[in-house]
C-alpha cells in the first residue's frame, strides 16, 4: 500500500523563486504540484498512486524558458512516498461511516467501501438509530471507530478527482474483519 518510488515530472519555477537555491525551489514546486495528488502514470500507463510526500530530489535538468512565460522549466527525478492500493492485498483500517449499504473504511488518504454483502456470510441488518450493522445469526456488530482487517477486491483510481476513486473491500474470509470475530 505504501512504498517509496522514483518518479519523473517537469516543474515550473516562477521568476520570484530565481534568487534562491534551484534544488530548494524545485522541491517547493514538487510539494505544491504532486503532494496530495494522484500521480498520473508509470511506464505501463497505470496510475502510480496517491503521493503522500516528496522525500528527496534526485536529479534536476534544465528544460528551458518558453516565450511569453518568464518561468524556468526543469525536468526532475525524485523519490516520493505513495499510497497505492493493490487487489488481493490485506489492509487494516478504521471504519469512518456506517450506512445501510455498508461501511467506509479509512485506508490512509482514501476510504474503501465494505459493502454489506462483503462483510460476512450472513445477513447484516442496519440499525439506523445506532448507525451499526448487525449480523442476524452471530450478532457481530460493525460501527464507526471499529478497526478491521480487510482484503482489497477491486481498485479504480480517478486521476482527475482522486477522492472519487473506488476501493472495494471484503472481510468474508477467515481472519478478516474485527479481531474479536476470530479470537
Amino acid at each position: 500500500m505504501y512504498e517509496f518510488v522514483e518518479l519523473e515530472t517537469t516543474v515550473r519555477i516562477p521568476p520570484t523563486h530565481f534568487t534562491g537555491d534551484v534544488e530548494e525551489a524545485v522541491l517547493k514546486a514538487l510539494e505544491n504540484d504532486v503532494e496530495g495528488r494522484l500521480f498520473k502514470e508509470d511506464e505501463d500507463g497505470e496510475p502510480v498512486g496517491f503521493v503522500i510526500f516528496v522525500d528527496e530530489v534526485l536529479d534536476v535538468e534544465d528544460e528551458g524558458i518558453f516565450p511569453g512565460d518568464g518561468a524556468a522549466y526543469h525536468n526532475v527525478r525524485f523519490r516520493a512516498l505513495v499510497f497505492r492500493p493493490v487487489e488481493k492485498e490485506v489492509v487494516v483500517g478504521e471504519v469512518t461511516r456506517v450506512k445501510e449499504f455498508g461501511a467506509f473504511v479509512r485506508l490512509g488518504p482514501l476510504d474503501g467501501l465494505l459493502h454489506v454483502s462483503q462483510i460476512a456470510d450472513e445477513y447484516m441488518r442496519y440499525d439506523a438509530s445506532r448507525e451499526v450493522l448487525i449480523g442476524e445469526e452471530t450478532g457481530r456488530e460493525l460501527r464507526r471507530g471499529d478497526v478491521v482487517k480487510a482484503m482489497v477486491v477491486s481498485v479504480s483510481l480517478d486521476e482527475e478527482r482522486p477522492r472519487d476513486s473506488k476501493i472495494a473491500l471484503s472481510t468474508k474470509r477467515e481472519g478478516l474483519g474485527k479481531p474479536e470475530w476470530w479470537e
